[in-house]
This record gives C-alpha cells, structure tokens and sequence, in this order.
C-alpha cells in the first residue's frame, strides 16, 4: 500500500495499518486465549478422571501434547496481560522515570535499544520493544521521520498525544492531593525526546548554576545536601547565628509556565532551531486522561511538563536556574547574604515527588 504526505504521517499510517492487521493475526492465530486455556483444563481433567477410573481413553501421549499446550496458552496470556497491565503497574508503583543535528542511524539504534521496552505504550499502542524487534523494518521510516522533524520542527497531533493517568503516592489514598500525574507518551515521540534530552544535558552544564546538582553529567543529586551539611556543622562550630529555609515547588512540573519556559531558553542563548523543536513537542501537545483504563477525549495543554517525557527534567531545570537568577540579584543589591565563603550559593537538593530548595544564610 504506498502512502503519500509528509514522512512523519506516512510513519503514523503505517503503525496504524500495522495496528489493525496485528489485531487480525492475533485473532487467527491465537484466538480467545481463555476460551483455550479452559478448553485445554477440561480436556485435561476428563482425561485425569479417565485414568482415575482405570479407564483407558486417550493415551499419555495425547496427555502430554495437552499439558504442553495448556502452558503455552498460560505463556501467552501472561505476555498479552503484562503489556496490557503495565497502566496498572504504573499506577500501582512499578519501576516509575550539544545542540541538535541530522540524527545519525546508530544514535537512533542505541537510544531504541537501550530504552525498557516494557513501559505503558501511549496513544500509539506501540511500546519500544516492538521497534527493537523490528528496527530492520522500521527503521529507513523511522529516520525518514526524524530528519523531516529536524529540517521543519512539525510533528502531528497523534505523536505528541499522551495518555494521563494518576499513580498513588501513598497506599489507600483518599484524596486527588495523594496522587501524582503520569503521562504515557507514545514511542515515536519518545525517540524524539531522549534524542533532544541527550543532547541538551551536555549543553546546561555550561548555562546552570551550580546550586542545582541534579540530572546534569558530572554532579550527583548529593551534592548539594553534603554541602549544606558541611555548612551547617561549620555554623555550629564556630557558634554563628543563620537562618535555613527551604522552598518546596507543590506539583512542580504541573505549574511549569511555557512563556517563562521560553524567555529563560532565549536568555541563555538557544537558538530559534531549538525554540521551534521545543514548541513541536511540548508546546503543541495534547493529552487524553485514562478512566478505568479508558481515554476521554483529548484536550490542548497550557502549561507544565509532562511525568515521563525524558525531556522534562531537564527544561524544569531551565526553569528553575529563574529562581537561582532571583536570588543573585538579591546578593547584588544586598537584600541576601549567605554564609561564610558561600556569599551565595544556594544549595538545592531535586527529590521526588517534590522539588526542594535548601538555603543559608546570615542573620541580620
């Protein structure tokens, strides 16, 4: 079947095809699986109560072939419910989280084979170890895709698409505040995404301050919290009067403001390429909340980042390195003064689900 339009939407028609002719295949194929695995049970048990009465009915051999079908039925079913589940297993707390240029084929390569394949799929209902299995396939489609979104930084409204669910925080949560907001993206974007976050971690080390430790290569989350520790042990040798405070961001990835979002990116010198890519993947998305396993109708975003997209730590760090500007704005006019050697440099430890700000200062 020849498809015609632009590369990323001959790729989503595809899948789509694809999609549908899999639901086929696995109908012919496999049938009703628990119409199979109690066909099989029956048969087995009859068979158990034959012997049981000396009777000689089928022979042990008949009995093995069962026994080993009623387990590749089981194998079978186990697969189908795992993927299918794997919502739930989000929900119920499974394992849950240089500029840009024409993308190379092996990069592509590794970040599809190094991703767990096993996540939720999105909107698309293709996780990534479809497209491990079948990267020889897929794969002049898929980077016919990836330069298309390079050179015109358009993506179509079903590869931003996600799927919302909510994941407890807690057991028994009774309220929405116990809940976290997860975002099942679909695989195409995916790639996109980790490509674009590859890249743009190597670059923020050079434009983030170093109050912030997290998620950049060569600083470990730790960092600011030993720091402070050292801090405060040497206040309390030297009996020095501070004050420590600590700023928490309530759902901060949900209160992210895409305005502000690109004002920082434009101050810290990105260029308009970059500008354009990121308005095609997160500016421009939608999003569909899973009830009972059911998509409601989609809806455009405003504003925060999504739970999930590897992108998103990374622009909240941007977003953050605002507040880390504020502050040295106070220390210039002489509104904050932090301690001992440590004029300022405010120490900022990211943990999960929220993110914490630790600060020190003198008191006046």
């Amino acid at each position: 079947m020849v498809i015609k339009g632009k590369k990323a939407f001959v790729l989503k028609e595809k899948l789509k095809i694809l999609k549908e002719k899999l639901k086929t295949w696995n109908r012919e194929v496999f049938g009703n699986l628990d119409l199979n695995i109690d066909k099989i049970a029956k048969e087995l048990n009859e068979i158990e109560d034959l012997a049981a009465n000396g009777i000689g009915g089928l022979t042990f051999h008949n009995s093995k072939n069962l026994d080993k079908k009623f387990w590749e039925q089981l194998h079978h079913k186990e697969n189908f419910l795992q993927q299918k589940s794997r919502t739930k297993w989000v929900q119920q707390g499974d394992s849950n989280t240089r500029f840009f240029h024409a993308s190379i084929t092996a990069e592509v390569k590794d970040i599809v084979l190094n991703c767990d394949g096993n996540k939720s799929p999105g909107p698309d209902g293709f996780n990534l170890n479809f497209f491990k299995a079948c990267w020889y396939i897929v794969k002049n489609n898929v980077m016919a895709f990836l330069r298309e979104f390079h050179e015109h930084a358009i993506l179509p409204k079903a590869v931003t698409a996600s799927f919302l669910t909510l994941a407890p925080k807690k057991d028994h949560p009774h309220v929405l505040f116990y809940y976290r907001p997860i975002c099942l993206i679909g695989s195409l974007y995916k790639i996109i995404s980790k490509l674009l976050a590859n890249r743009l971690k190597w670059v923020l080390g050079k434009v983030i301050s170093n109050c912030q430790s997290a998620f950049l290569p060569q600083r470990q989350i730790l960092d600011g919290v030993v720091v402070l520790n050292e801090i405060i042990d040497l206040a309390k040798r030297s009996k020095d009067e501070c004050l420590l405070f600590k700023v928490d961001f309530e759902r901060a990835y949900d209160t992210v403001n895409w305005g502000f979002l690109g004002r920082m990116m434009v101050k810290m010198g990105f260029t308009e390429g970059w500008l354009k890519w990121m308005r095609a993947c997160i500016f421009e998305s939608s999003m569909s909340i899973l009830v009972n396993g059911s998509p409601t109708e989609d809806f455009k975003v405003g504003r925060g980042l999504r739970q999930g997209d590897p992108l998103s730590p990374f622009l909240f760090l941007i977003v953050a390195e605002g507040l880390a500007g504020m502050m040295s704005r106070t220390v210039e006019i002489d509104r904050f003064k932090g301690y001992e050697e440590y004029r300022w440099e405010p120490i900022l430890g990211v943990e999960r689900p929220r993110n914490r700000w630790w600060m020190l200062c003198l008191t006046s």
